[in-house]
């Protein structure tokens, strides 16, 4: 709760990238948070397009006030010189199928993002021509509620100015490893991360290259930040068990699944920290409860102990009309 009121971050439409991209930055660094005070750690990050340089904060390049800083000057630049004619769309169908069908200018392939999802990115008119030709493959395809066409030449402008940005930041060495979806490949501690921001502003999102090499060897994914996209596009071509903690969500769902899977690893939990600034009532597990019997029920007892009327010369107890207990 703190963070975000620190962060500042600016008011207006989600949809535009200038308020979206400080957004899910803060989002994601709130959830990396929340598993270190847990007692979660990764030995691998994957960051998806926005999301590879909230992987770079994590991975010991930049702190979190310079992410929060670039991810502003990021969106604001996105949002000025980008063109306003640009557009994304997603189609159920592989690259090669996807390929097929692109003309030569105006859209390209903006994300591999699994083996039956493929990004495009272009100008509207374009973008709108190859979705009608998709769907009558029958190839499954629609139009993004992204705000322009990233990933794309259509904002090669954004490259200049974001470079000198990148250059007044004190950039320091990695040490913890990361698998570029810049590059598809891991980055050691003398790549030079100005060039690699400024390349991932027009080449496509590697997602799919980039987390099959981080995913081996590993017993859990999970997705730190907004949203579910990225653990169900995992879960199309990969075995290890992916969980979105949906940070900012009207739930906790997710991140209780998360804890209560990493319990199941045999991962040192801090679970305290589940209910600080929480109403808790402490639940003693040798507690043995009471019961106070019903009068009713003592009564129908008596009954079926007395020897029957007709040969006592009494009469036995009525049975009583209802039956209820108390547990105290």
């Amino acid at each position: 709760r703190n963070y975000y009121q620190q962060a500042a971050l600016p008011q207006g439409d989600l949809r535009s990238t200038a308020v979206a991209q400080p957004a899910i930055a803060t989002a994601t660094v709130a959830g990396l948070k929340v598993l270190k005070n847990l007692g979660i750690t990764a030995t691998v990050a994957v960051g998806h397009s926005l999301g590879e340089i909230c992987a770079l904060h994590w991975g010991g390049a930049i702190s979190e006030d310079e992410l929060l800083t670039l991810t502003k000057l990021r969106g604001q630049a996105m949002k000025e010189l980008g063109s306003d004619t640009g557009v994304m769309a997603s189609i159920r169908a592989s690259a090669k199928q996807v390929s097929s069908i692109l003309p030569a200018k105006g859209v390209v392939i903006a994300g591999f993002n699994a083996p039956q999802q493929t990004i495009i990115s272009g100008t509207m008119t374009i973008v709108t021509t190859v979705l009608e030709e998709a769907q009558i493959r029958g190839w499954p395809a629609y139009r993004l509620p992204i705000s322009q066409g990233f990933h794309s030449p259509l904002i090669s402008d954004v490259i200049m100015p974001l470079a000198k940005d990148l250059d007044t930041l004190p950039w320091q060495p990695l040490h913890k490893r990361i698998i570029s979806t810049v590059t598809g490949s891991v980055l050691d501690s003398h790549t030079n991360l100005k060039n690699l921001l400024c390349q991932q502003i027009t080449h496509p999102v590697r997602f799919q290259e980039a987390l099959t090499k981080a995913a081996t060897d590993l017993d859990l994914l999970i997705e730190v930040g907004p949203g579910h996209v990225l653990d169900r596009l995992a879960s199309q071509f990969l075995d290890v068990p992916a969980i979105a903690l949906d940070v900012g969500g009207s739930s906790l769902k997710g991140l209780l699944q998360a804890v209560g899977y990493a319990f199941t690893l045999g991962v040192p939990l801090n679970h305290q920290f589940l209910f600080s600034d929480r109403f808790a009532r402490p639940f003693e597990l040798n507690w043995q409860p009471k019961f106070l019997a019903n009068p009713c029920e003592v009564a129908n007892l008596a009954r079926e102990s007395v020897p029957a009327a007709k040969h006592s010369g009494t009469a036995a107890p009525q049975q009583c009309s209802t039956k209820a207990g108390i547990r105290i």
